[in-house]
């Protein structure tokens, strides 16, 4: 059987682009040279640029009864987890928010351990980046 992983991973990332959630991701980015206030890491809104981002993501949504509820305790009823393309460009972003059917989400802080449990490796590379979040209040 010829295996290819390159050819997985290809075919993983056309079909969320078919088939997954449009998530669209909303921060702020921080002016060159500005460098955010070392006591409280605030920056004022003149030296900030929105943007904005829509990646394709499966979408999955926790219940009372998902088995993760019941094994990690981080994983609240509400919350969603998110699969992205390995190489979604997520880190770095000031004020991260996840939009998703019109809710505002943000990313929640998992373990290693509660990662390990459903991401997703072939021949020692990520199928996907997953990513936790909850409503935002």
């Amino acid at each position: 059987m010829n295996f290819n992983v390159g050819n997985v991973l290809a075919d993983a990332e056309r079909a969320l682009e078919r088939m997954g959630t449009d998530v669209t991701l909303t921060w702020n980015e921080v002016a060159a040279g500005v460098t955010p206030n070392p006591v409280d890491g605030s920056v004022p809104a003149a030296n900030l640029t929105a943007r904005t981002l829509t990646l394709p993501a499966m979408f999955h949504s926790v219940g009372v009864g998902t088995l993760g509820v019941k094994r990690f305790n981080v994983i609240e009823e509400g919350d969603v987890i998110l699969d992205f393309p390995a190489k979604a460009p997520l880190d770095g972003k000031r004020d991260l928010v996840f939009w998703i059917q019109g809710k505002a989400y943000r990313e929640k802080e998992m373990d290693a351990g509660l990662a390990q449990s459903w991401d997703v490796w072939i021949a020692g590379r990520k199928l996907f980046r997953t990513v936790l979040l909850k409503v935002q209040p």
